[in-house]
C-alpha cells in the first residue's frame, strides 16, 4: 500500500480517512501522514480567517460523501474564506465535479464565504476543462 503525505496548511480541525472504498474511519486532529490509497484523505485546516479543505487521493462516487460531510462541518464554522485544495488529488470523476460546482452555487446563493479552488494536477483540471468550467470557477495556483 502506498502512503500519501499531506502537508498541513495550519492547525487541523479534523482529519477523515478512507483507507479503502468500503468504509471510513474518523481520527483525532492530526498533522501526520494518512494511508489513503486507493481512497481519499480529507483534512480541514484553519489559518487566520481562512479554512482550507485539503483532498488527497481520489474524489469519486465512493468518496464524495466524505467531502460533503467535511464541507458541512466547514459551513457550520462560518470561515471568512474557504479554500478547496485539489493539488494532491490523483483522480476526480463527474461526482467530484458536481460536488465542487454545487458548493460554488450554494455559496453564491446564500452569500456565504468567499471560495478559492487551488488547481489540481493536469488530469483533475482536464475534467473541468472538458465541460468548460475551468474559466467559470474561482481557481488559483
Amino acid at each position: 500500500m502506498a502512503t500519501s503525505r499531506s502537508q498541513p496548511v495550519g492547525r487541523p480541525l479534523l482529519t477523515f480517512q478512507i483507507p479503502d472504498r468500503h468504509g471510513f474511519a474518523a481520527t483525532e486532529p492530526s498533522t501526520t501522514a494518512c494511508e489513503s490509497t486507493p481512497g481519499l484523505a480529507v483534512q480541514i485546516n484553519r489559518t487566520g480567517t481562512a479554512t482550507t479543505l485539503v483532498l488527497v487521493g481520489e474524489l469519486d462516487i465512493a468518496t464524495a460523501g466524505l467531502v460533503r460531510e467535511a464541507l458541512d462541518v466547514i459551513e457550520r464554522e462560518g470561515p471568512d474564506r474557504l479554500v478547496i485544495d485539489l493539488r494532491r488529488l490523483s483522480f476526480m470523476d463527474s461526482t467530484g465535479l458536481h460536488l465542487i460546482v454545487s458548493e460554488q452555487a450554494r455559496r453564491q446563493r446564500y452569500g456565504a464565504t468567499a471560495l478559492e479552488i487551488r488547481r489540481g494536477p493536469r488530469a483533475v483540471q482536464q475534467v473541468f476543462r472538458l465541460v468548460g468550467l475551468e474559466t467559470q470557477l474561482p481557481f488559483s495556483g
